[in-house]
């Protein structure tokens, strides 16, 4: 079956949403599915992407592509609306740089079965879902009906009250209301009146907690502030314009304009001026506080409907999550809510659910849980949900239940909640994802003009389904091995969370997630259960090792886990409950190769993989030959000097541009990453793949706020050596061959990455300076490697896959000497 992962979209959240996209492509089942990537950009349109612009950093990495861009004096990153007006036409051949623009009534041609992943407050969620009904493809949504109501906060408060859920006390605000200028003082008077303080002030257009803010005393500025952001309006004041320097202007115009905390873009003043790009709002504010009189411009927020904002009561209590889901009957089924304790003052934080604030569940009964649960349920039965939806609410001390939101595609990113949740009951992310796409197109066959087609996909999905348990017996297991006592235990759990995942969507492996606990001269092995693998943090999953729930968090796991048993049997099979000991000579019985997801300090020691030798277990890394010439950093200089490379102490910094090569210059400088992975070629001899990337952002005009809102990692690019196509390609093969001697001769092996500088004389004579080998690189979708991968046509699970083929062949030619097998 095809199935069409539709993501990103013009919401605020549509960053979330893309990497969700990306989480969804990684863990669709290979054996059973065919994923085609939908990116919907942020004008609206649908575009069969290149799947390598799936492993970007982000949507303005790679859209719109950097060649089409205006010139930009200060290189401000933007989304394609920043671009103004744009024709049919220029928008097709912008699309057409990564990927081919597709249209509604043709979906049906390109896939079977439609996956959403769109923001909560996605624009035409409810018209899509009816589009592809009336194409005959089934999709994961909650319905057209449903999801109208479920985007906008203040519908859905509406519907709530309609059908007898409590709601807290709130007042709406339009921008009428507050253009009134005379009235404001007035109006926050009543609304204290009205609701107490604390209260908090929504956009009825923004999902969750996003431009939330807490008015706990009589501050009548911040109140002022904080509705205008609620209703999609900014006011710059003249005096603190000019008191800011040129970076702290560019900054505050990210601030304003970005799209999850600010008003987004386009924007437009009171006389109808319409702005698409930050440098246009910048020379638009100078020159009006430097040429006029005028003291402050307010800016409003376009393209989308009227923007009201919802005050509302705030409360102490406890904030929960709760993912409902259909079952085969029909029937809504709630998994194990999750808890963020926060008190009224904190309600404008973004709401995180932390899986080791889990164990604070003691904070409310069983009944209490129990009730949250009936209530979610209660609410999809009395909406309508179809498929599976997120809620969230809040109960407050007195045990008054109240559902605030609703999540009609909920975030499938991979630490989310619906995964964690779903964990619960023993369902992978891939098993689950499984589950949600055979629901979807048994209910929608009740909808659908032709249902007849859409049962005989459901025929042919179950028996899929059956055949790939059928064949789960005869995959190559692999033990996926972490733990570790290193501060940066947490970044490779994380590591091999991901490889976890990709395994588990693969049709050749079978993952088997391994925790290794204690000292070196006591080390323990367990077998995790999948709901221990969530959360990202060695000592959290130490603490639940060592210490197993006590209470009625375990009653209530048993409920829910009982409740779901036929799902979990149907998709999943038997369920460990508990962590399983196991004694490390047994694990020749257990998997055929071990992934080392340890840290390196821990990993490059070697001991573990001589064990892993005596017992005859394939394993990732290079073998104790490389491992013991790469400890070595003095031996790394002397590789150097043998194979003519420069070893140098010379202390550098790093370039502050990727273009190193620039006319008058006698010398320059890049900082790479050589990226490699091995495998045997056909007559036994070692072959190195080598992904050369640099690592030099050029976002550097993001604010650092809204770098840690988006959380970046760094953005991978080819290195550009020289500006002529010739002399850079003439450099690329020279570096390239300097990493494979080096690679060769410290007998690095499966996968590494060697921090590499390259120097550039006047006479384009090329120097490479190994400055580290890393032999134990973490590896996740944004990991720098992977993106490496993904810029040279390979995808993160064709990679693990090259990797592990590498380490069974190894083990195979230790065992029975080089005799070339094909696992």
């Amino acid at each position: 079956m095809k199935v069409g992962i539709i993501f990103g979209g013009t919401g605020n959240e549509r960053e979330s949403a893309y990497a969700g996209g990306r989480t969804v492509y990684d863990n669709l089942d290979k054996s059973i599915f065919e994923a085609v990537p939908i990116f919907v950009d942020s004008l609206g349109n649908f575009i069969l992407l290149d799947w390598p612009h799936l492993y970007k950093a982000g949507i303005r990495t790679f859209y719109p592509p950097t060649e089409v861009l205006p010139a930009s004096v200060h290189q401000m990153p933007v989304y394609i609306e920043s671009l103004g007006n744009l024709s049919s036409a220029h928008q097709t051949e912008i699309i057409s740089r990564v990927g081919q623009q597709i249209y509604p009534a043709d979906f049906k041609r390109y896939f079977d079965f439609a996956f959403l992943v769109l923001p909560d407050n996605a624009a035409g969620l409810d018209s899509l879902q009816s589009v592809l009904a009336e194409n005959n493809i089934p999709n994961s949504g909650p319905g057209a009906l449903t999801a109208a109501i479920s985007t906008n906060r203040l519908r859905l408060k509406q519907a709530l009250t309609q059908l007898g859920f409590p709601v807290f006390p709130y007042r709406v605000v339009s921008n009428k209301d507050w253009e009134a200028g005379d009235q404001r003082k007035a109006l926050f008077a009543q609304l204290q009146q009205e609701l107490g303080l604390p209260f908090v002030i929504r956009s009825t257009s923004q999902p969750g907690t996003f431009g939330n803010t807490v008015i706990s005393d009589n501050n009548f500025d911040l109140f002022s502030e904080s509705l205008e952001r609620s209703l999609g309006q900014h006011t710059v004041y003249r005096q603190k314009w000019q008191e800011l320097d040129l970076t702290e202007q560019l900054i505050q115009i990210s601030q304003i304009t970005h799209i999850q905390t600010g008003i987004g873009w386009p924007v437009r003043t009171r006389n109808g001026t319409v702005l698409h790009h930050p440098e246009q709002l910048h020379k638009v504010l100078n020159r009006l506080f430097t040429e006029t009189d005028l003291q402050r411009l307010t800016l409003y927020t376009t393209g989308r409907e009227e923007v009201l904002a919802v005050v509302e009561a705030a409360s102490a209590g406890v904030n929960f999550s709760c993912l409902v889901m259909r079952e085969a009957d029909g029937e809504p089924l709630a998994l194990v809510p999750e808890i963020s304790l926060r008190n009224a003052e904190e309600l404008e934080k973004p709401l995180v659910f932390n899986p080791e604030e889990q164990s604070n569940k003691a904070q409310l009964n069983l009944a209490q849980i129990t009730g949250i649960r009936q209530e979610c349920q209660r609410m999809c039965q009395s909406l309508d949900f179809k498929g599976y939806v997120g809620l969230t609410g809040f109960i407050d001390d007195a045990g008054n239940i109240y559902l605030d939101a609703v999540q009609p595609t909920p975030k499938m990113l991979s630490t989310a909640p619906v995964f964690r949740q779903a964990a619960v009951i023993g369902l992978n992310p891939t098993q689950f994802l499984t589950f949600i796409i055979r629901q979807a197109v048994a209910i929608n066959l009740k909808t659908l003009p032709d249902p007849s087609s859409a049962q005989i996909r459901l025929n042919q999905l179950d028996a899929a389904i059956q055949e790939s348990h059928q064949q789960r017996q005869h995959k190559i297991k692999v033990g996926i091995l972490m733990g570790g006592e290193s501060e940066d235990a947490d970044e490779f759990i994380a590591s091999g969370g991901y490889i976890y995942q990709l395994l588990a969507a693969s049709e050749k492996y079978q993952p088997v997630p391994i925790f290794r606990l204690g000292p070196a001269e006591q080390f323990r092995y367990y077998i995790l259960p999948l709901n221990l693998l969530c959360p990202p943090k060695a000592e959290a999953i130490r603490d639940k090792i060592l210490h197993a729930p006590e209470g009625q968090p375990d009653d209530l796991l048993e409920e829910v886990r009982t409740a779901a048993s036929h799902l979990t049997a149907t998709f999943a099979g038997p369920l460990l409950r508990e962590p399983q000991f196991i004694f490390f000579e047994h694990l020749p019985n257990l998997v055929d190769a071990v992934f080392i997801a340890l840290p390196e300090q821990e990993a490059a020691t070697g001991e573990l993989q001589a064990e892993l030798e005596k017992i005859k277990v394939a394993y990732s890394g290079s073998d104790l030959s490389g491992l013991h010439l790469a400890k070595n950093m003095a031996r790394q200089q002397d590789v150097g000097q043998q194979q003519e490379f420069a070893a140098t102490e010379r202390s550098l910094a790093k370039p502050a541009d990727r273009v190193v090569a620039q006319t008058g210059s006698a010398e320059h400088w890049l900082e790479i990453t050589g990226n490699l992975l091995t495998q045997y070629l056909p007559d036994g001899r070692l072959d190195y793949e080598i992904f050369q990337t640099s690592t030099v952002s050029d976002l550097t005009a993001v604010s650092n706020q809204e770098k840690a809102i988006e959380g970046r990692p760094g953005v991978c690019f080819l290195p550009l050596y020289n500006q002529d196509q010739n002399v850079n390609k003439f450099i690329l093969k020279k570096v390239e061959s300097d990493l494979k001697k080096a690679a060769q001769v410290l007998n690095t092996q499966s996968y590494a990455q060697l921090q590499v500088l390259v120097r550039i004389k006047e006479s384009q004579e090329v120097e490479t300076i190994i400055q580290r080998v890393n032999l134990f690189p973490v590896l996740t979708a944004m990991s720098e490697i992977l993106q490496a991968a993904a810029l040279h046509g390979l995808t993160p699970d064709r990679f693990i896959d090259r990797m592990l083929q590498f380490a069974l062949e190894r083990r195979q030619k230790k065992v029975h000497g080089h005799r070339h097998t094909e696992f």
